[in-house]
């Protein structure tokens, strides 16, 4: 069952907060895991679109942001996608790579910290930290 909960949504560039910020959101327990979704904000950069995550224990975070897909990225692995280049047009090998995994929920609710790495041949690697708390 989907509880309606609020949502503290921080994250990090590289080391430094780009974003924190308090919404409403949802909240229940599905397939043995969490999901989490929150309708995006012009504030987010995401006006409109729908975004989701799903915790499995330690192991699989599932991103599902707006129309984009899903991202599944599991502990000790690295996910490889591919992004699509505006200015060439051209596909660009993406990889992701989980460095921190800490999953505090419960039925009660709790928080969910994911950092991960993103690289690819162009720009280099970026350090990314997501932390999602369910009040």
């Amino acid at each position: 069952m989907n509880k309606n909960v609020l949502l503290n949504i921080r994250s990090d560039y590289n080391g430094e907060e780009t974003l924190n910020i308090l919404c409403d959101g949802k909240f229940s327990e599905k397939n043995g895991g969490f999901e989490i979704s929150w309708d995006g904000s012009e504030v987010m950069g995401e006006d409109g679109e729908k975004n989701v995550v799903e915790i499995y224990g330690e192991n699989t975070f599932v991103f599902r942001l707006g129309d984009g897909g899903d991202l599944i990225l599991e502990n000790g692995k690295t996910c490889a996608v591919s992004e699509l280049d505006a200015d060439t047009m051209k596909s660009i090998p993406v990889q992701f790579f989980i460095t921190e995994f800490k999953n505090e929920l419960s039925s009660l609710g709790g928080k969910v910290t994911l950092g991960y790495s993103i690289s690819n041949p162009y720009t280099g690697s970026v350090r990314k930290r997501l932390e999602i708390s369910v009040m």
